[in-house]
């Protein structure tokens, strides 16, 4: 009896983590379940606030409106922190604590609880609570990545969007303080390179603040001078007791652990972003990536508002670059960073020369060309097209912070073939890391004007941090279109294209099939082998559905261990075929422990007009193919 409510437990909490995008939201649930299941008379949930970690009443259910909880806030915190259970017996009540990276995150509080926690009963609530943590903590890592990855867009067009340095900083600051509850500040390096200067401080009134001397005098903060030197973050997680810390200025000011991060730009340090917490924590890893991206984002833009004089000859170029930065941040596709790259060159240069831009991939030693514009450049049958870092470093001489090309290379004549007698090039960086080459190009007798040399020059010095966003935001894009443990795709993604891909096809009234698969015995799986066994099996099964489709056919994980195949342009008689190539794939492979899949197929046209009801009868078919005896394939009726 407890097995099966055990089960139906875990299987309701999937379905409401699965349907729930926001986390106060999944709690709210949970609690009300909980209330039921553990005949409570009612209940609390509280949530660590960001800024200071302490506890906040958030929500509560089936309670009196003047009824407290019997401890105060900051009592169950010392409660929870002190546990070593998953959950904690208090008096009547029953305490959840769920942590994130470690770090107290939420408390679920089940008041007055009738039901006996014993036993056999203590050991269901033992897994219940296990698996709920884990999927809580996915939960609120996924909502972290969006709300970064969103801050991250948000702040890349808000610092291009004003010319004054201040309300710049102001903004970015502000808005990176409010979505990781940091008070972030920046120091910048002054002309002498003799002292740190103060620019903007969150939570520290800047007269307050004073300048570092390089190197720091004992006593004072050594992070920054650390963090600039060996171009690396720097952690203070007690200011009390970290030597590194000035601890008169932070107790003053009420700092309990910090992090600083460099300011480097073209391999010059320029300063460094700090990031302070009024309380004793570590930095987790999705916030250092976080912080990082924006001190590059920081750094950029800082030099490009100093060096905005010194860079550009004319106001009328000046005014065309960074209309032409500000567009090509506001993009968050790649594709669509690097086309404006190229169109805007083209057209900042009168049309007269050809532009590309390749790519650098160092994990394969490669530049790939990725985008090009120019009516008399024949780049256009060229897709594909790499060389090597190490041909290009034998092609190109560096003469005047340009590349020249050796026109005895195979790049230069590659050039030549397609249309471009001459071509200067010069490196686009991102820190340290080469993001690619900015290439003109023009017909022999051309000769290169200073005007072209500096568009070149101060093009290359400001694209690679928003190329290197673009490409950050196309990985967070992928990643949150991806189911977490097989890769395939997750059912959200699904959902959002299912609607997209069925209209076209009903508009062209062309067939589709979809089949659902599901493992065979897969509980039994997991009680027998244990869950890491039972993850592995997921992975290869998934893996093996990706290489038997093809390229045009999609994989979702569409809940727990079932899967998703949609099969666009594909009649009922193929659909089958796959399917039971599928399955006899899955039945032949060397699977530790062996498992075999059943699979429901409806094509539309052929079993429906409606797609919503394909999706309903390919599920049907999967359950009369579990009937049936599993490890089968039946197509709709």
């Amino acid at each position: 009896m407890l097995k099966m409510v055990e089960l139906k437990i875990m299987n309701l909490l999937f379905q409401i983590c699965d349907q729930t995008k926001h986390v106060e939201r999944l709690l709210q649930k949970v609690m009300r379940i909980g209330t039921v299941v553990l005949e409570a008379k009612g209940a609390y949930f509280f949530v660590a606030e960001k800024s200071t970690d302490q506890l906040i009443l958030k929500g509560q259910y089936s309670v009196k409106q003047d009824a407290e909880f019997p401890v105060s806030e900051k009592e169950l915190l010392e409660i929870c922190n002190s546990r070593k259970e998953l959950w904690i017996q208090h008096e009547d009540s029953l305490l959840v604590p769920l942590d994130v990276h470690g770090t107290l995150n939420a408390v679920l509080c089940f008041r007055s609880v009738a039901r006996q926690l014993d036993g056999q009963a203590a050991s269901v609530v033992n897994r219940i609570v296990k698996r709920f943590s884990s999927m809580y903590r996915y939960k609120r890592i996924q909502q972290d990545k969006e709300n970064f990855h969103k801050a991250l867009i948000e702040i890349s067009q808000v610092i291009t969007q004003s010319y004054d340095f201040e309300d710049v900083i102001t903004e970015a600051m502000e808005m990176a303080s409010k979505v990781t509850g940091g008070f972030c500040g920046l120091m910048l390096v002054s002309k002498d390179e003799q002292f740190l200067l103060p620019i903007y401080t969150y939570s520290v009134a800047k007269t307050n603040t004073e300048e570092i001397p390089f190197p720091p005098q004992p006593g004072h903060d050594q992070t920054s001078y650390i963090a600039i030197k060996e171009r690396k973050a720097v952690f203070v997680e007690d200011t009390d007791s970290d030597p590194l810390a000035d601890h008169k200025f932070c107790k003053e000011h009420g700092i309990r652990s910090y992090m600083t991060l460099p300011l480097i730009v073209h391999d010059r340090p320029i300063g460094v972003l700090y990031v302070n917490h009024s309380h004793k924590r570590s930095f987790n890893k999705l916030e250092v990536t976080f912080y990082t991206e924006l001190a590059h984002q920081i750094g950029h833009v800082i030099n490009t508002l100093q060096a905005r004089q010194e860079i550009l000859e004319t106001k009328q170029i000046q005014d065309r670059l960074i209309e032409m930065m500000r567009e090509m941040s506001s993009r968050t596709r790649l594709r669509d960073v690097l086309n404006d790259m190229v169109v805007k060159t083209h057209h900042l240069l009168d049309e007269k020369v050809g532009v590309s831009v390749w790519l650098a991939d160092e994990s394969k030693n490669k530049i790939r060309l990725s985008a090009w514009k120019g009516t008399k450049l024949r780049l256009d049958r060229q897709k594909g097209i790499e060389f090597s870092l190490e041909e290009l470093g034998n092609s190109a001489s560096l003469q005047d912070r340009y590349l020249e090309l050796d026109h005895q290379s195979d790049m230069a004549a590659f050039f030549i073939k397609s249309g471009a007698d001459l071509t200067i090039g010069t490196p686009v960086m991102a820190g340290k890391d080469l993001i690619g080459i900015l290439f003109l190009h023009a017909k022999e007798g051309h000769k290169w004007s200073a005007q072209e040399k500096l568009t070149l020059s101060a093009i290359g010095t400001h694209a690679g941090p928003i190329i290197r966003n673009g490409q950050y935001i196309q990985l967070l894009e992928k990643e949150s279109k991806l189911d977490g443990l097989t890769k395939v795709y997750n059912r959200q993604y699904f959902e959002k294209i299912y609607r997209e891909y069925s209209h076209r096809h009903m508009i062209q009234n062309k067939p589709f099939s979809i089949l659902m698969i599901d493992l065979d015995n897969f509980k039994q799986i997991n009680d027998r082998y244990g869950h890491p066994v039972g993850d592995k099996v997921m992975r290869v099964v998934a893996q093996i559905l990706q290489d038997t489709i093809r390229r045009a056919d999609k994989v979702f994980r569409y809940g727990g261990e079932e899967f998703c195949i949609f099969l666009p342009w594909t009649a009922k008689e193929q659909a089958e075929q796959v399917a039971e190539r599928i399955r006899l794939s899955v039945e032949e492979a060397s699977i530790d422990p062996p498992v075999t899949v059943s699979i429901g197929v409806a094509t539309y046209l052929d079993h429906s007009m409606d797609s919503k009801e394909i999706l309903e009868l390919a599920d049907l078919a999967l359950y009369q193919a579990k009937s049936k005896g599993k490890n089968r394939v039946v197509c709709a009726m």
